[in-house]
Formats: structure tokens, C-alpha cells, sequence
């Protein structure tokens, strides 16, 4: 019997960052071919994990997102930024 998961959905969320912080993430997601959501998310679950609150046998996501990205370009605009 095989089992299917719905996906949990990923919620919109707004905060205030220090500008540095902010340019950081813009050239460290650049500089894996994430776009800075995507990257921005790896970062925290995989910190969630280290520090017990997201359960080691947890999976992220993965691109739920929708449709064919070009990540270098999702990457170089930094548009998920505000």
C-alpha cells in the first residue's frame, strides 16, 4: 500500500533584516544558483535540524513552487528580497 503526503504549505512571512544581512544572502544564494528564498529556506531548516527543532528524519520541500526556473537568473535578480 503506498501512501501519499500532501505538502505542507509554505507560508509568506515578512521580516526586518540589517541591510548587510540582506546583501549576504543575495550574494550567498548567487553564489549556490538559489534564488535567495530557496536558499534562505535550506539555510534555516537545515538549522532547525541541527539545533532539534525540525526532527532529523525531515525532508524540506523541495520546488513546489511551479513551472521551469532558470536559477541563475532567479538567483542574480534578488526580486524575493524586499
Amino acid at each position: 500500500m503506498t501512501t501519499f503526503q500532501t505538502p505542507m504549505p509554505r507560508k509568506n512571512a515578512g521580516y526586518r533584516l540589517d541591510e548587510r544581512c540582506i546583501d549576504a544572502l543575495r550574494e550567498l544564494a548567487k553564489r549556490t544558483g538559489k534564488s535567495v528564498n530557496e536558499y534562505l529556506e535550506d539555510l534555516v531548516f537545515q538549522h532547525g535540524k541541527v539545533n532539534g527543532v525540525i526532527a532529523p528524519d525531515e525532508e524540506p520541500l523541495g520546488e513546489t513552487r511551479g513551472g521551469k526556473r532558470d536559477r541563475r537568473a532567479d538567483a542574480v535578480k534578488g526580486d524575493d528580497i524586499q
